[in-house]
C-alpha cells in the first residue's frame, strides 16, 4: 500500500465532509439523539487515537 495512514485518514475525512454537507444528512445529524451518539463516538475515537499514538511512541 503506497498511501500512509495520514493520507488515508485525510481522504476519509474529506469524503465524510462531502456527505455531511448534504442538507438532508444535516437535518438527520442535527437531531438531538443522533448528535449525542456522534459525540460519544468521537470521544471513543479520540481515546483510540491517543492509544495508537502511545503505541507508536513506545516503538
Amino acid at each position: 500500500m503506497d498511501m500512509d495512514f495520514t493520507q488515508l485518514k485525510s481522504k476519509i475525512l474529506l469524503s465524510a465532509l462531502k456527505v455531511v454537507n448534504d442538507p438532508r444528512v444535516m437535518k438527520v445529524i442535527s437531531h438531538p439523539k443522533v448528535m449525542d451518539a456522534l459525540t460519544k463516538g468521537l470521544a471513543i475515537k479520540d481515546k483510540i487515537d491517543a492509544t495508537i499514538r502511545i503505541w507508536k511512541e513506545e516503538e
